[in-house]
């Protein structure tokens, strides 16, 4: 007995079948890594390697997010996760690369420090 599956074909990007999922909508997201970001000095980091806000929420302070707008929350995250993981390696910043000179401006507004001759910036826990 041949199944179908539980989605119909439509004319959506290709003609491929469109999944039947609902609508999911997010906050933002961040990914985080363990690395160096200055080898010569040995500054054992946790990596902020992305921290996306959705356009939708940019800018905005939410009662489930403890007051915070979304950069916030996910930077806070952040913090309490590289001061979780000291206890285990030698974490000693968190560093990022901004994507912008406005987004280093902003960085330097929540206490970030620019690494001379660098595009990184780095927060001391």
């Amino acid at each position: 007995m041949k199944r179908s599956l539980p989605v119909k074909p439509t004319n959506w990007r290709l003609g491929l079948p469109k999944p039947m999922l609902p609508f999911i909508s997010y906050y933002g997201f961040m990914a985080l890594s363990f690395s160096s970001f200055d080898r010569n000095f040995n500054r054992t980091s946790i990596i902020i390697d992305y921290i996306v806000t959705s356009n939708q929420h940019r800018g905005r302070k939410f009662a489930e997010l403890n007051n915070l707008n979304v950069f916030e929350y996910l930077l806070d995250i952040a913090i309490q996760s590289a001061v979780s993981i000291q206890k285990i390696l030698p974490v000693r910043f968190i560093a990022l690369q901004p994507a912008t000179d406005r987004l280093a401006d902003y960085y330097r507004k929540m206490d970030f420090k620019s690494v001379e001759n660098s595009d990184w910036m780095f927060l001391s826990i």
